[in-house]
């Protein structure tokens, strides 16, 4: 049987954080999972169900304005989303002594690699395909806006049915060689039911849209300050985190790594389930 989350709620600045908890009885340190732009955490209990079956307990949130959580558009960069992720690893620190590691895919990556430099208290940070740009291309990002947030601004977001959105998205790039299993969690958890039967994506895609738009320069000052290991797991030729970026930041600490996927797509993590990943630790 699937292992079925327990649901809780963080207060965060005013807004409501959902977050899901699968605990263990195990003496490894704890899980805390980060999502990508535009999913979910439990887009991804598929990669959960693996660890909790190694014997790790999985904790995770839906990002503000994500799944769950409340829909806001109140932030001007993503030192707010670092904040969450520091939010839920001090509601677990007063239940567990024990280090986590913080592991994040693209927007979650890149927020656990900022977290981990405010608060060095983690095991360590694993990285996948984090949204980690060189510093020059960030600062880029402040004149030219990214192909990204014009695709979302323009995204359709209602449909008349879940099995509309399936046989559509199944025909797209981005999710065609999903897993089985991960493309339904996704479907699940990352549209909503709305009062006439119809479904519309839980994120609204002007904030989808502001939060491609909201990267700003200045993070690699913050990666910089990294002291725990970090293993930076990229895809081949990576639009998000190039290779230097991953070899900057595996530079920092000796038992620090990293690797590339040879798909060549930013969503492995969704499509190659059984990469137990977190074995660094």
């Amino acid at each position: 049987m699937r292992p079925i989350p327990v649901r809780e709620e963080i207060d965060f600045q005013g807004h409501k954080i959902r977050s899901y908890h699968f605990q263990t009885n195990s003496n490894k340190p704890p899980i805390l999972f980060f999502h990508a732009t535009g999913y979910s955490a439990l887009t991804y209990q598929t990669l959960f169900d693996e660890w909790i079956q190694a014997g790790y307990s999985v904790h995770s949130i839906d990002f503000l304005s994500h799944g769950e959580s409340s829909k806001s558009d109140d932030f001007s960069n993503w030192w707010p989303f670092r904040n969450q992720v520091l939010a839920l690893k001090q509601k677990l620190s007063q239940e567990s002594s024990m280090p986590p590691v913080l592991v994040g895919h693209s927007l979650g990556g890149a927020n656990s690699l900022l977290a981990a430099a405010k608060d060095s208290n983690v095991t360590g940070v694993v990285a996948l395909d984090p949204v980690v740009l060189g510093p020059i291309t960030s600062y880029l990002t402040l004149f030219v806006k990214t192909p990204l947030a014009k695709i979302a601004t323009n995204r359709r977001t209602t449909f008349k049915s879940l099995d509309i959105v399936r046989r559509s998205y199944r025909k797209s790039p981005a999710f065609k060689n999903f897993n089985d299993q991960v493309f339904e969690d996704y479907l699940t958890s990352c549209f909503v039911k709305n009062s006439d039967d119809s479904y519309s994506l839980a994120l609204p895609r002007e904030i989808e849209a502001k939060l491609f738009q909201t990267l700003t320069p200045g993070h690699w000052w913050q990666y910089r300050k990294i002291k725990v290991p970090v293993f930076a797991y990229i895809t081949q030729n990576s639009d998000v985190c190039p290779l230097r970026s991953a070899k900057r930041l595996a530079s920092k600490n000796k038992h620090s790594i990293y690797k590339v996927h040879e798909s060549g797509s930013h969503f492995f993590p969704m499509e190659d389930c059984s990469d137990r990943c977190f074995e660094l630790y």
